[in-house]
């Protein structure tokens, strides 16, 4: 793996490598195993070679030569230091180098040499990481000052082949001049550049004699049992408990949680005592190196590379639209399962460039992007689909029915649809068209409007059909609108049929027809193959197609998604809010909708509704305390805990319940279950009492449960096959009996992803906030599930990792540079680099360092969108192969850099 950590300042730079070891002095962390060695073309320039020293270090890291001369602008003390990216082997790997004879061992260590150095020769010949011009928008290739550091130990003192690569913020120019780097492409580049340093790796170790297979993006030894690997990885079990106990993942909180975790590293024992004491360990485990040389021998060939075709499909199963990286990632992961380096990476992905199922994009900025001729062909077969059918009048219902079903729905309802709302069911029952949309925002009442629509198309006579994305959406839809409604897939699965594990076909079992009204829910979720199929089978059959979601919100888990371009031609709105009651909080929440993040927030900060906590437990810790507040005042049912990750929530389930059994909420004996995934694979297991709060992750008839159903479990009851679980569902109020011997799905629902709460609506939130999955669409779900109220938790930790990769705002730009300016700096490049940089650089002048103060970065993020990408929004440009895609691997990025500029 990569992973890759920024250092801030010279001084917090030595403070990483250089720690105190108890009473022995400073000790260098990265040459306590071996002396470092300088590596990149920049290094000659500044006469270093050979091993790293501690001054030398320094100086680079300062932003100066070793004689101290200043190298770029705002060299010193506030010059941020550079950058360490960290190759690993994989466990396999470490665990073979770690057992193997002397020789055996030194050639495994030099493959991984030779595969990190190929990796770090890939980043310098092909990135543009240079800064020049004004604000540093101009780059450019340049020779780079690399100070690497092979380790055979983790701090464990587990077995962990791996190389510290520090990346000096110094870059030599083709003129011969310095610059500082801008690296934010290499953060994209991050899981390309680990597939590509793994292949070389493999290629190295399969030349070697070893057999390679695939292990998941990763790869792994043939015969190296995983009880070894498990053995010696104490140091990542440690890490992942700091992870679980923050509630956090992800590579920049594995980074976090690497450097909060590590004991003072004791006195590494000399090699051939570490070597032996591991070869024991391994023994007692029942393995040896002539186990893996055994299994290599047996070993069956490799299977050739995918073909060029299947390898685009894989790199654009989660966007429509992928830039060249997502294609040498997608290669280089097949490549290292095959034992193939980067030269046949490379050859592979030319031929996926020139393949004729490779369509070439160019964006109105000039950007190259690129996508399969079956998705460019899909997206524009919807959109013209809905174009062709736009005069078809056989759906549209008379005007006096929908007026007669509207005045029913006030009559039944006891209140009036507004006008918004009456709008948008004429739109979609009177008018002509096939295809109709409703926008409408969160809490807008959606659902009401689609159950007079019901009523209107009932009337007519047409049959009416209701799906969504997910199971909980649909029950949704369906009690929000009287609608009958199931899940998108099972509606496809039903028109198209199947053929299961065994072989046998299933034929379909169902077929719409030209009096069918299919109802969409969540619409924006709909990925553009899903959509297409859906599309497909209307149009054969004449029925109409209403789709009804917010494309401001989380948007599909698949490739693209056709929706925000539909509802961009003809589409009703119903904007005015209706869910929360007070004006601030819609107010607000209009706000977050727009992506004005400050305006939005202020509202909350205004009331005392946002909480910084110092890291992640207390955060969990305060995130719960509020909503064990929330659920004494207004019930479980309608109090919604929420985060973006599946770590985070892990956390703040584990935290709630802790807190539940404190407080005595926890009734009689608890009983343990094994919960399962879909597929039926056991997924660990879970203690539930009474007073529990339950998840459900999977459809299931004969409860009537939907996935994402959260329940109240109300007792247990012990029968002769074991316990049962009696638990109430939020959604129906109904009490079921689940046998966890048949239905095992389930998680503890506390806590849910902001994914799961889409669609949900409860009077309050609670919201732990700030982490790596914050977006505008993220944050506005978050912050539209409530009725009256919503609190935000945040941590200082998640902000500092935040400020990272952010550029400054625009204010604060122009602050920093009216006030180095003013101290003499007339190009304060290094200083406005990102936001961590230049909120340093004000402390340090003793000036406040944002708008918002420790907000700042948060409000960046909160703000920043993440839409959907179709290839709607490319124009095709021929042909799809272009050389200097394949000979760099980062085609366009200088080009974007340039655009950036306003060049």
């Amino acid at each position: 793996m990569l992973s890759i950590s920024a250092r801030g300042s010279a001084t917090e730079a030595m403070g990483y490598y250089v720690h105190l070891a108890a009473g022995d002095g400073p000790e260098d962390y990265y040459a306590a195993e071996a002396p470092g060695v300088w590596q990149g073309a920049g290094t000659a320039a500044l006469g270093l070679a050979g091993t790293v020293t501690g001054e030398a270090f320094r100086s680079a890291a300062e932003g100066r030569a070793p004689d101290g001369a200043a190298l770029v602008q705002g060299a010193g003390e506030a010059h941020r230091a550079g950058w360490d990216l960290t190759f690993s082997a994989p466990k396999s790997v470490s665990a073979i180098w770690a057992v193997a004879d002397p020789t055996e061992r030194a050639a495994i260590a030099d493959a991984h040499d030779q595969a990190v150095q190929q990796a770090l020769a890939y980043i310098e010949s092909g990135f543009p990481l240079a800064r020049r011009g004004r604000g540093g928008l101009e780059r450019e290739r340049a020779g780079l000052v690399i100070a690497t550091y092979q380790h055979g130990t983790s701090r464990a003192l587990d077995p962990q082949l791996h190389t510290h690569s520090f990346v000096h913020n110094l870059a030599q120019r083709a003129d011969g001049t310095w610059g500082g780097l801008e690296v934010r492409d290499l953060y994209r580049w991050k899981h390309a550049l680990g597939a590509i340093y793994r292949a070389a790796l493999a290629a190295g170790l399969a030349a070697q004699g070893y057999a390679i297979a695939a292990d998941g993006p990763s790869f792994a030894i043939v015969g190296v049992p995983e009880a070894v690997t498990d053995r010696f990885s104490t140091r990542r079990q440690q890490i992942e408990a700091a992870l679980a106990e923050r509630g956090i993942s992800g590579a920049k909180a594995s980074e976090v949680a690497a450097l909060d975790t590590r004991a003072a590293k004791a006195e590494i024992p000399d090699h051939d005592t570490l070597h032996a004491r591991w070869t024991m360990e391994a023994q007692a485990a029942g393995f040896t190196p002539a186990h893996a040389h055994g299994a290599a021998a047996s070993a069956p060939s490799p299977e050739p590379m995918p073909t060029p075709e299947t390898l685009l499909r894989q790199a654009t199963e989660h966007e429509a639209v992928i830039e060249a990286r997502h294609i040498w990632q997608a290669v280089a992961v097949a490549a290292q399962h095959r034992g193939l380096g980067l030269d046949a990476i490379r050859e592979q992905v030319r031929e996926v460039l020139a393949d004729p199922e490779c369509l070439r994009l160019v964006g109105a900025d000039g950007t190259v992007r690129y996508t399969t001729r079956a998705l460019y062909r899909m997206e524009r077969a919807v959109m013209a689909s809905a174009r062709a059918r736009a005069a078809e009048t056989h759906h549209a219902v008379d005007a006096a029915t929908v007026t007669t079903a509207l005045a029913r729905h006030t009559s039944e309802q006891g209140f009036p649809l507004s006008d918004e709302q009456a709008a948008a069911v004429r739109h979609v029952t009177a008018a002509r068209g096939a295809v109709r949309i409703v926008i409408g925002d969160a809490g807008t009442g959606k659902s009401a409007a689609l159950g007079a629509a019901r009523r209107a198309w009932t009337a007519a006579g047409q049959r009416v059909i209701g799906c969504a994305p997910s199971g909980k959406a649909a029950a949704g839809l369906e009690a929000g609108s009287g609608i009958e409604s199931r899940t998108l897939a099972s509606l496809l699965l039903a028109l198209e049929g199947y053929t299961d594990e065994a072989g046998t076909v299933h034929p379909p079992r169902a077929q719409l027809t030209a009096r069918d009204v299919v109802v969409v829910d969540e619409a924006g979720m709909v990925d553009s193959r899903t959509m297409a199929r859906l599309m497909r089978h209307a149009d054969d059959a004449g029925a109409r197609v209403v789709l009804v979601g917010d494309h401001k919100q989380l948007q599909a888990v698949g490739a693209g998604s056709v929706f925000r371009h539909l509802a961009g031609e003809d589409a009703a709105e119903i904007t005015a809010i209706r869910r929360q009651r007070d004006p601030w909080a819609r107010a607000a929440t209009r706000a977050f909708a727009a992506g004005e993040a400050a305006e939005a927030l202020s509202h909350y900060l205004e009331r005392g509704l946002v909480h910084l906590a110092d890291d992640q437990p207390q955060a969990v810790a305060r995130a719960v305390a509020r909503w064990a507040e929330h659920v004494r005042e207004a019930g479980a049912a309608e109090t919604l805990l929420m985060a973006a990750t599946n770590a985070e929530v892990a956390a703040l389930n584990a935290a709630a319940r802790e807190r539940m059994e404190a407080d005595g909420r926890l009734l009689g004996h608890e009983t343990e279950i094994q919960t399962r995934e879909r597929n039926g694979r056991a997924a660990g297991k879970i203690a539930v009492a009474a007073g529990d709060r339950l998840l459900a992750k999977m459809n299931d008839r004969e409860t009537g449960l939907r996935n994402g159903d959260l329940m109240s479990v109300e007792r247990l009851r012990h029968t002769a096959g074991g316990a049962q679980i009696v638990a109430r569902v939020d959604r129906t109020g109904e009490a079921i009996t689940i046998d966890p011997a048949r239905y095992a799905q389930l998680r503890h629902g506390y806590a849910v992803t902001t994914h799961a709460a889409q669609g949900t609506t409860v009077d309050r939130a609670v919201v732990l906030a700030g982490g790596s999955m914050t977006s505008r669409e993220s944050t506005y779900v978050q912050m539209s599930r409530h009725r009256d109220s919503a609190e935000i938790i945040a941590t200082r930790q998640q902000l500092r990792a935040a400020a990272e990769q952010l550029a400054p705002s625009e204010p604060l730009l122009e602050r920093v540079r009216a006030l180095a300016e003013a101290r003499g700096l007339e190009r304060p490049t290094e200083i406005t680099e990102s936001l961590a940089a230049a909120q340093a650089w004000l402390a340090a002048q003793g000036e406040p360092t944002t708008d918002l103060g420790e907000l700042h970065e948060l409000v960046e993020a909160m703000g920043e969108s993440r839409p959907a990408v179709t290839t709607l929004d490319y124009v095709a440009s021929e042909p799809a192969r272009h050389d200097a895609d394949v000979t760099a691997g980062t085609a366009g990025i200088n080009r974007e850099a340039n655009h950036a500029a306003g060049q």
